[in-house]
């Protein structure tokens, strides 16, 4: 999916988000995923490829440092802000969704 942003695929992210909820994945975790992945991608650029600040396992370091190297630091500041967007605005749909049902 990461790669699908990064690439400007929306019907690739789209039809693997589908898939994903399909089997059962919280889109929350999903975003929180996603905002930690591409944190870890702008961690990775800003300190010119060095792992100690990356909490990642050793065989992720070749798609974070392969991610680092598509992108601008700008365009990941962007991704991450609307992912963070997102991940609020869930949250808050599923305040309100047990609000209701605390109410019923």
């Amino acid at each position: 999916m990461a790669q699908g942003i990064l690439n400007g695929q929306p019907e690739t992210v789209l039809r693997e988000l589908e898939d994903l909820t399909r089997h059962g994945k919280d889109l929350g975790r999903l975003l929180s995923d996603l905002l930690s992945h591409f944190r870890n991608v702008l961690i990775y650029q800003v300190s010119k490829g060095d792992t100690k600040w990356l909490e990642i396992p050793e065989s992720s370091a070749a798609t974070i440092s392969d991610h680092a190297k598509q992108v601008t630091t700008d365009a990941l500041t962007r991704i991450m802000e609307i992912l963070t967007d997102a991940e609020g605005r869930l949250r808050d749909a599923a305040s309100k969704k047990s609000s209701l049902r605390s109410r019923s």
